[in-house]
């Protein structure tokens, strides 16, 4: 086989960075306007599902079809989901600033909330893009019950998605030295390891 045939190795591994690219560039610049960040990742979320069971290609068509179908039910969602963080935040901030033990307790329950908050958002998203229309109780209440049951592969899924962060603040200079690449790749390379890692978690 020759190495630059289409249905060569090589080429099927180009051809899929490229299909990451594309949809990674479109996934970030729809997930700039913050509000639109919910249906953006669930989209690339739905995109990864179908790619990894091969399903569909994953194509940039694909994905803004997604995109527009899942806008309107994820819209509020996604802003209570801000908010709570939001408020989460604040009371992380002022529980700083509170004496100990009083402080202490408060900014632990703070992060504890926050990282249920987290982990839940995790299955949310892979979820509401397969079911769209099951409604926001029934999506929150399956993506609770899986982040506890598939709690080790959470964790890890959290991990990845955590990855660029601790990159920037444990090695700035090798984070910005990769920041085209991380630009390009980081939004498909991260949906797409958590499909792996999810095992049965993103199944409907």
């Amino acid at each position: 086989m020759k190495l630059f045939d289409p249905d060569s190795p090589l080429m099927r591994f180009l051809s899929d960075l490229f299909d990451f690219a594309v949809v990674g560039l479109l996934s970030l610049a729809l997930c700039l306007p913050v509000v639109t960040a919910g249906a953006s990742l669930s989209a690339l979320y739905g995109r990864m599902l179908a790619f990894v069971r091969k399903e569909e290609s994953l194509t940039a068509r694909a994905f803004l079809r997604d995109f527009k179908a899942l806008l309107r039910p994820l819209l509020l969602p996604w802003l209570a989901c801000l908010a709570a963080l939001a408020v989460l935040i604040a009371d992380a901030r002022i529980a700083g600033e509170m004496p100990a033990p009083m402080g202490t307790l408060f900014l632990a329950g703070a992060i504890l909330l926050g990282l249920c908050l987290l982990l839940c958002v995790q299955y949310y998203l892979p979820l509401a893009a397969q079911a769209p229309q099951a409604g926001f109780r029934a999506l929150l209440r399956q993506s609770f019950l899986r982040a506890v049951a598939y709690l080790p592969r959470s964790a890890a899924m959290l991990c990845v998605w955590s990855l660029p962060l601790v990159l920037a603040l444990a090695a700035p200079r090798v984070f910005w030295s990769i920041g085209a690449l991380l630009i390009l790749l980081w939004l498909s390379v991260a949906a797409y390891l958590c499909v792996r890692l999810s095992g049965a978690g993103f199944e409907l």
